[in-house]
Formats: C-alpha cells, sequence, structure tokens
C-alpha cells in the first residue's frame, strides 16, 4: 500500500512538471558542423513574473542584487554542447571515481549543462551529486529546479527515480565566498526544494566543477578561480608534475569554464581569468620535501587549456576552458 501511495506522488510529480511552460533546445551548434551523439533536446522553463523580485526587461544583471540567473547565456549552451561531444570521454576519463561522481555548478542559473549531465548519466553509470549555485534564491526555485525536473522525470518515472533524485541534487544560494566558506567547514545551508537527502563531499572538493559567464569582471575571474582552486578534487599523488597533468593516471578533478574572450567595459574574460589562476596558488601545509636542512614548500596551482573556441565571425569570440590543478615544488 505504501509503494503505491509513493507511485501516486511520482506521478503527480510528473504530472506537475508535464504542465510547466518550456522550450527545447536542440543539443547541437551551427558554429561546429559536427555530428553530435546526443539527440534528445534539453528543455528549459519559460519564465513567469517574478514575486520576489522585480527584474527590468531590459536589465541582463544588477550587481550585488541579480546576477543574470533568468537567461540562458550563449556560454551555457556552449557548455552543453562540448558535454555531449565529450559524454563518453567523461564516463570513460579514469580521472573519476566509477562510484562516485560530486558536480558543482557555480553560477548556475538555469543549470542546463548539469541538467544534462543528471538526465544521461544519473543511475546509468554513476552515484552522482550534482549542487546548484545560484547568488539569487528566487533563480534556484524558479528555474533551476522546474528544469531539473523536466529533464531528469518522465512519465515513466518511479518513485524510486524520484527518491533517487532527492539524494542526489542540491541547492545553494548566496555569495560565491560564503559558499566557499560554508563547503569548507560542511555547514551548507540547502534550499529544501527537493528535500535536505543531499549531501555534499565531505571535504568540500568535487570532482567536477562547470561555470558559464562567471568571469565576466576582473573580481568574478578571481573568484571564480578562487572556487576552483579550493574546491576541485585535487590529485592523490603529490609528486604530480605539471607535464602529467592529461594522462588520466590521478584522481584529480577537472573544472570547465566557459567565457566570453573579453566582457567590454567591465574588465573580465579569458584572459584575465587566466592571470587569476597564474596568480593563486595554495599552499600545502602538511607536506615539505627533503630534509629538516633542506626543507621546500610545495603548493597547488592551476592549469588552464583552451579545449574549444567558438568563433561565427559575428561577435565576441568565446572560448571552453579545461582547468585541472598541478603541484608545485619550491627549488
Amino acid at each position: 500500500r505504501s509503494s503505491d501511495l509513493e507511485a501516486d506522488e511520482a506521478s503527480n510529480v510528473v504530472n506537475l512538471v508535464s504542465s510547466f511552460p518550456y522550450e527545447s533546445i536542440p543539443l547541437s551548434s551551427e558554429e561546429e558542423g559536427e555530428p553530435k551523439s546526443i539527440t534528445t533536446p534539453l528543455k528549459r522553463i519559460l519564465p513567469s513574473n517574478h514575486k520576489n523580485m522585480v527584474v527590468p526587461n531590459n536589465t541582463d544583471l544588477i550587481p550585488g542584487v541579480y546576477e543574470g540567473g533568468l537567461k540562458v547565456w550563449e556560454c551555457s549552451l556552449d557548455l552543453c554542447y562540448y558535454i555531449t561531444q565529450q559524454l563518453l570521454l567523461l564516463q570513460n576519463n579514469r580521472t573519476f571515481d566509477k562510484n562516485d561522481l560530486s558536480i558543482l555548478e557555480l553560477g548556475c542559473g538555469h543549470g542546463l549543462p548539469s541538467c544534462l549531465l543528471l538526465r544521461e548519466l544519473l543511475g546509468k553509470a554513476f552515484n552522482m551529486t550534482v549542487l546548484f549555485s545560484d547568488y539569487n534564491e528566487f533563480v534556484l526555485r524558479d528555474v533551476t529546479l522546474p528544469n531539473v525536473l523536466l529533464n531528469t522525470l518522465l512519465p515513466s518515472s518511479t518513485a524510486q527515480d524520484s527518491e533517487k533524485l532527492t539524494s542526489s541534487v542540491g541547492m545553494v544560494s548566496g555569495d560565491w565566498l560564503q559558499l566557499s566558506i560554508h563547503l569548507s567547514n560542511n555547514t551548507l545551508p540547502q534550499i529544501s526544494s527537493l528535500g535536505d537527502q543531499y549531501k555534499p563531499p565531505q571535504d568540500g572538493k568535487f570532482d567536477v566543477i562547470l561555470m558559464a559567464e562567471t568571469t565576466y569582471t576582473t573580481l568574478a575571474a578571481r573568484q571564480t578561480a578562487f572556487l576552483i582552486l579550493h574546491h576541485l578534487k585535487l590529485p592523490l599523488s603529490r609528486s604530480l608534475e605539471h607535464k602529467n597533468i592529461d594522462k588520466g593516471d590521478d584522481s584529480g578533478g577537472v573544472a570547465f569554464v566557459a567565457s566570453k574572450r573579453y566582457y567590454f567595459g567591465v574588465g573580465g574574460g579569458v584572459d584575465v581569468f587566466r592571470e587569476e589562476c597564474q596568480t593563486l596558488k595554495l599552499v600545502v601545509d602538511d607536506d615539505t620535501h627533503g630534509d629538516d636542512e633542506n626543507k621546500r614548500t610545495s603548493w597547488w596551482k592551476l592549469q588552464v587549456e583552451t579545449v574549444q573556441v567558438y568563433d561565427n565571425g559575428k561577435g565576441n569570440i568565446r572560448e571552453l576552458l579545461k582547468v585541472t590543478p598541478y603541484l608545485v615544488v619550491d627549488e
């Protein structure tokens, strides 16, 4: 009898989700002209009027008040296109533990890249979790959550599927640096739209971090680099050399940052983000090399690699960056 009630609840959720107004987003890019491995479009909710806050129609963001989460940004779609190309690689990449995959999407807005990964991987290849983070709580409730439900729950979904989803997805709003503190102290205050079953990594470090359009000012680029350095899973091997990062023989995490090359008038972009990554370092407190007389300090830094360039000759060039940690030992 209990299972019947649970099945009815799951059915009610699916019926509710199917009533949401949405549009389909094909997982292909006219700029690339390459065949994609995934043909099922993503769905994204069409936001209605928001009672929580009035967002002017001609305003993409209001710094410190509204950070643009209602808009589907170009670079977010670039990240989705890249994921469709690399999904099989991600599933087989030895960087990820086969039984556990933790994902953080920073500045998620509609959260489409992580929705895609949830739809394709949840319950299929990994025991995965996703933490959606956006500055505005109403964005998470009004667009991120509906998008998660639209893309993961089907008419055939069961109560077990719903339960799996609630334990796999977390949502948190607020400032990035406060997020970092909560992750480091394991005190994350979640939005309870999907329940309280989600548990972030105990050490606050993730296998995958996804970001799109989070480098639009110098400060935002610096904070993006900071979050990656402090919350991306570090390689287990303390002897990792810079040249060995891509050999797939270690268990460090990977971040993907989709960004415009320049954000005119506000100072951010790819080059600024690279500079911030070069500047930042995370000193290894408990690790020294050599004897007492010749101790050498070590620290973690970030390598940034461009893996895709999007240039249609009509607008701002966009890049997709792969970011990985590497260890530096002071000689």
